[in-house]
């Protein structure tokens, strides 16, 4: 399922934007916003491995994803593959979209993340990604090593009005910060809820320079 067939992007006006800064968590950095923990399998100490957040616009609108790595994480992963992901601050500003269901639904502001697993073969702690098209490819020497089997981070930057339905998750759109999202992809009509607190499974695979195969419903990469 295209995300693009349930959302609906609405502009904002210049007017809007300038409304002054929301009162949302993430504003200090000097401690954790957000702690997702999980378990990477199978696990192969071996391997240079990090973890980092792919933040694309959730209704395919733009093809440039905006990535968070050792700048504003801090990944810690065990011998046994257990792991332990800090986010510090907010997403960075370009990767929050102004979402709707449709035309007559209020406008939420919300980033949507894809948690990676990726060889870090540089040790910088990051990665680059250029363009969304072609599964985002992942510029060398980086690769990617995993992706989560149904989760992925959403932050509420602007919440919606109690009740508005986009993605499945207005219990949690009217509450800003951020919060696991678990896609459900097994009958008709997929849905999308959140889950805390929430342990992620991180599927490793064999290094790649394309994003490879996750979710098999709301698919962020075209």
């Amino acid at each position: 399922m295209w995300l693009q067939r349930a959302l609906w992007v609405t502009s904002v006006t210049a007017s809007l934007l300038g409304c002054g800064e929301p009162l949302v968590p993430g504003t200090q950095l000097d401690e954790p916003s957000f702690i997702i923990e999980g378990a990477i399998a199978p696990y192969d100490e071996s391997r240079p491995l990090s973890i980092g957040i792919l933040w694309v616009d959730p209704a395919l609108a733009d093809g440039t994803p905006t990535v968070s790595g050792a700048e504003q994480l801090e990944a810690r992963i065990a011998a046994n593959g257990a792991f332990s992901l800090e986010i510090f601050g907010r997403p960075p500003k370009e990767a929050v979209k102004w979402l709707a269901a449709d035309a007559s639904s209020d406008a939420v502001a919300l980033a949507w993340g894809e948690l990676v697993l990726f060889e870090d073969n540089d040790g910088d702690g990051t990665f680059r990604v250029d363009s969304l098209e072609g599964r985002a490819p992942m510029a060398a020497p980086d690769q990617y090593a995993g992706v989560a089997e149904k989760d992925m981070l959403i932050y509420v930057e602007e919440p919606a009005e109690e009740g508005t339905q986009i993605l499945g998750l207005a219990r949690t759109l009217a509450v800003p910060g951020y919060v696991v999202g678990e896609a459900h992809c097994d009958n008709s009509e997929a849905f999308v809820i959140a889950v805390e607190p929430k342990t992620v499974s991180l599927r490793a695979v064999a290094a790649t320079s394309r994003l490879p195969p996750g979710r098999s419903c709301f698919e962020s990469i075209p």
